[in-house]
């Protein structure tokens, strides 16, 4: 399953996150990503005004980018959603577990224009 999504309006943070609540990581600070066991917020170029493309995914891709989050959350809804900071789901992708292994790769390590999350049990050869 992919979903590919261009975020045009202005959202500073994507979450990937539970389906059901949200454990927010406290949004301190000018880094490009912040961690919590429920959530991962990863900062877009959108807050600059510049189309953001998203692809979230439970298969393989090729030449993804590079990997800035490799991170296990909380998923006792089985879905993982990838929404603004305004709760908007963008994508979801249902997981067969309680804990999901999420990775975040992007473009740039600052103000990525292209964001590919990926949700799976394995590790990806890049």
């Amino acid at each position: 399953m992919k979903v590919f999504v261009r975020v045009t309006q202005y959202n500073p943070v994507l979450l990937v996150c539970d389906s059901g609540a949200l454990g927010l990581p406290a949004l301190t600070g000018k880094g490009p990503i912040q961690v919590s066991d429920a959530c991962v917020a990863v900062r877009s170029a959108s807050a600059n005004g510049l189309v953001t493309r998203l692809l979230v995914t439970d298969e393989w891709v090729a030449r993804p980018g590079d990997l800035i989050c490799r991170q296990y959350i909380r998923t006792p809804n089985r879905a993982v959603v990838v929404c603004s900071v305004l709760l908007e789901v963008y994508a979801a992708v249902v997981t067969r577990r309680t804990r999901s292994l999420v990775r975040v790769y992007t473009n740039d390590p600052v103000a990525p224009d292209r964001v590919v999350v990926v949700v799976g049990e394995r590790d990806q050869a890049t």
